[in-house]
């Protein structure tokens, strides 16, 4: 008797228990969002925008390419700093200054519609050179999530890579699980005669 207890534990812990995987989030649509992944990369070392960029572009999810993150309205900017950026940190993300057109634009070619700066910036204050944006987080001040522009050369250790995956991803779980409740389930029906003796 106390094996078949300990079996159906066993079983019944299995289907509780779930693989937590920190990165990439989906932000899903069921949740008002836009079914797209965000990773949080923060590195031993700092690395520049443009490494970032690099480093964004050359990943894949689901087949899907990433590329820096790209924060097109207020819900969007807010689920990311309030879910995944949850403490004081200084990110890199897609936001790059056109200074051929005078515009700032989304690496992405994505419509640069919205925007999320701490006042005063963009100021360009320092080199006059400051075509890279960062996102800025500290828990519990007014600047949650805020945008701030960098010099060309400046490197943090954080960036944000976006993969812009248009289905809602539904859990599949693990092949353990699936093995162990197979199995329990099998080992009940053949015992099903003793265990209601």
């Amino acid at each position: 008797m106390i094996k078949i207890f300990t079996l159906m534990f066993l079983i019944l812990t299995s289907l509780s228990v779930q693989t937590v995987n920190a990165n990439p989030i989906q932000w899903k649509e069921s949740e008002g969002g836009n079914n797209h992944f965000y990773e949080y990369i923060a590195n031993d070392g700092t690395i520049s925008w443009q490494d970032a960029k690099l480093v964004a572009e050359s990943q894949t999810l689901l087949g899907v390419s990433g590329h820096l993150a790209t924060f097109t309205s207020l819900a969007e900017n807010n689920w990311f700093a309030e879910n995944i950026m949850l403490e004081q940190k200084i990110a890199f993300f897609g936001g790059i200054y056109d200074q051929t057109q005078s515009v700032w634009s989304w690496v992405t070619g994505e419509t640069w519609d919205f925007t999320h700066w701490h006042s005063p910036e963009p100021n360009d204050i320092g080199s006059g050179l400051e075509l890279y944006t960062v996102l800025y987080t500290r828990d519990g001040t007014p600047d949650l999530g805020e945008w701030y522009d960098v010099y060309i050369g400046y490197t943090v250790t954080d960036y944000i890579i976006e993969y812009d995956v248009l289905n809602e991803i539904v859990p599949i779980p693990e092949p353990m699980t699936a093995i162990l409740l197979g199995s329990g389930i099998i080992y009940l029906i053949r015992k099903k005669d003793k265990i209601f003796l």
